[in-house]
């Protein structure tokens, strides 16, 4: 994906990059707030029951990372991936969401609001390894394809990509509709949102 133009690079402060081990670290993921202290991403970004109190230690959620400077930065409390994602059995993008916990809420940050996917462009921003420090997007993402849980999208990604929301515009703001998955040839796969997603938002914002 290109680097967003200079003058959109800080409209997006509720997107940003999961880190281990640091700000600066190249192993990382992309997310998305979608409740004050919570990170939509891929299942396999997401921290989950095996990892350790260690390994959680090195995480970061850095929202709005444009060249050093970011709108909020919080630690990692644990997470959850979707319970069909089995990475023991292969990579499976149909299930590949997850969630990210923060250790504490961003409240400055509006999260981005969720819908079904409806169009057949849709808009993709994240961070990738080539350009780690700026936002990269690619506003006009067409659909070639779609079933029941994955879409298709004729736009390329990089490692570091994944997690990176697809965004449909809906009556005049931005929507998270599906989650990047994995590379196919040169096109994208995404898994679209799911029930389980905000299930599990409501299950930990309603104290349930």
């Amino acid at each position: 994906m290109p680097t967003l133009p200079e003058a959109a690079q800080r409209d997006w402060p509720a997107i940003g990059r999961i880190n281990q081990a640091g700000f600066k670290t190249l192993n990382m993921c992309t997310g998305t707030l979608i409740a004050p202290a919570i990170v939509l991403t891929a299942a396999h970004c997401a921290p989950h029951d095996s990892k350790t109190a260690d390994d959680l230690k090195t995480r970061r959620f850095v929202a709005g990372w444009v060249q050093g400077d970011y709108a909020a930065v919080r630690g990692v409390t644990g997470g959850v991936r979707h319970p069909a994602y089995l990475p023991g059995e292969g990579h499976d993008p149909r299930f590949d969401i997850g969630l990210v916990f923060l250790d504490a809420p961003i409240k400055d940050v509006p999260p981005l609001p969720l819908a079904r996917p409806s169009a057949q462009n849709f808009a993709v921003i994240g961070y990738h390894r080539e350009r780690p420090q700026l936002p990269s997007g690619d506003m006009a993402c067409p659909l070639i394809r779609a079933n029941e849980k994955l879409m298709q999208l004729g736009c390329p990604v990089i490692s570091g990509n994944s997690g990176s929301p697809v965004l449909e515009r809906i009556a005049g703001r931005w929507h998270i509709t599906a989650v990047l998955s994995a590379q196919f040839q040169d096109t994208a796969l995404a898994v679209k949102l799911m029930d389980w997603v905000e299930e599990e938002v409501a299950k930990r914002t309603s104290g349930g």
